[in-house]
């Protein structure tokens, strides 16, 4: 997760088939122990992690709340961010890597 600046990142591999397939935590990096559990497992079929396995990326972004936000120096936006992309092999997907990042958009 370093390695792409984020201060938080999961990886969650896909585990069994069909509609029985699950996206399993195998790595996770700036989550409590409680969250890892909590959230150990989700179904592949809910319609989030299904439009990440089916695209090459998706954006979710979070907007700062105003009292913290600093404006960029180009009077843009500051936010934090997943970045979801899909984990392929040529056999198929094998789970989303969904590092958090900072996010600077211009107005």
């Amino acid at each position: 997760m370093e390695s792409v600046g984020a201060s938080h990142g999961l990886v969650r591999l896909l585990e069994g088939e069909g509609n029985q397939a699950k996206l399993v935590i195998h790595a996770a990096v700036g989550f409590q122990e409680t969250y890892l559990q909590r959230n150990h497992s989700i179904s592949a079929d809910e319609s989030w992690p299904k439009t990440i396995l089916q695209k090459d990326h998706h954006i979710v972004r979070f907007e700062e709340e105003k009292r913290r936000a600093r404006t960029p120096p180009h009077g843009g936006k500051r936010g934090a961010g997943i970045i979801a992309l899909p984990l392929r092999e040529k056999d198929g997907t094998l789970g989303i890597f969904g590092p958090w990042l900072q996010i600077v958009s211009e107005i």
